[in-house]
């Protein structure tokens, strides 16, 4: 899989194998490795970027594969969750980097935020809107 940021910084991605939670990785070159298990019969990959888009553009620039195959697309049920920091999975992976260390961004985890974990236990296509620190009511540092 071919990623590589913008920015020249780094990014976070959470990657799904044949459904199967990966991990969560960060994003420092262009190239993430991934042993296919199917040797036989077809897998699935599913890349989702964990920072918010105010962290810059990841830029996806292809995949290599033996065979690759279009997926048969079904209209579905889709939930928007629109938000702050919870949304964006602010703190939501401190396995790695604890919350008074490194970057800001370092243990957000959109893919553990509570939409997208409600939307896979429902069976349903998601997507987030959100900033962390912009609140209705007032913001972070206002």
């Amino acid at each position: 899989v071919f990623l590589k940021s913008k920015e020249g910084s780094y990014h976070y991605v959470a990657v799904e194998l044949n459904e199967e939670y990966k991990g969560r990785f960060r994003v420092t070159k262009d190239t993430l490795k991934f042993a296919l298990p199917r040797k036989d019969s077809a897998n699935t990959i599913a890349i989702y970027k964990e920072t918010e888009a105010a962290n810059g553009i990841l830029i996806f620039s292809g995949i290599r594969a033996k065979k690759i195959e279009k997926i048969s697309e079904k209209p579905q049920v889709r939930i928007e969750f629109i938000g702050e920091s919870m949304t964006c999975g602010m703190g939501a992976d401190t396995t790695e980097i604890n919350c008074d260390e490194g970057e800001w961004f370092d243990q957000h985890s959109a893919y553990m935020a509570y939409g997208p974990r409600v939307a896979r236990e429902l069976g349903v296509d998601y997507e987030i809107n959100c900033v962390s620190g912009m609140g209705i009511y007032r913001n972070w540092n206002d």
